[in-house]
């Protein structure tokens, strides 16, 4: 799947329109819902990552011709694997191994 921005991510979800609930209630939209948009923000923030940090973030796939996020690299040498965790190393930096946590409701 190609590379894509925190809109189109955010996009994704709303049209999706996946059966998701809690606490019994249907969310409609869940990238407003109070439990959820702050992971989902936090997501998208990390999808402008890549377009942000293109040169360590987003290579091009040999198969499709598109830009693909590094990290399904499928190494195949040392330096792939440098690549790759080099593309990981920069996720966890930014997100601090902490997705946005939900507000209590």
């Amino acid at each position: 799947m190609p590379a894509k921005t925190g809109a189109q991510y955010k996009e994704r979800l709303k049209k999706a329109r996946n059966n998701v609930f809690i606490d019994g209630a249907r969310v409609e939209d869940p990238t407003t819902h109070p439990a959820f948009k702050n992971v989902i923000q936090s997501m998208a923030n990390l999808y402008d990552l890549q377009y942000d940090q293109q040169e360590t973030l987003l290579y091009t796939s040999p198969t499709s011709g598109t830009q693909v996020g590094t990290t399904f690299l499928q190494p195949t040498s040392i330096d792939d694997l440098i690549r790759r965790r080099e593309a990981i190393q920069a996720w966890a930096r930014t997100s601090g191994g902490m997705m946005g946590a939900p507000q209590i409701i």
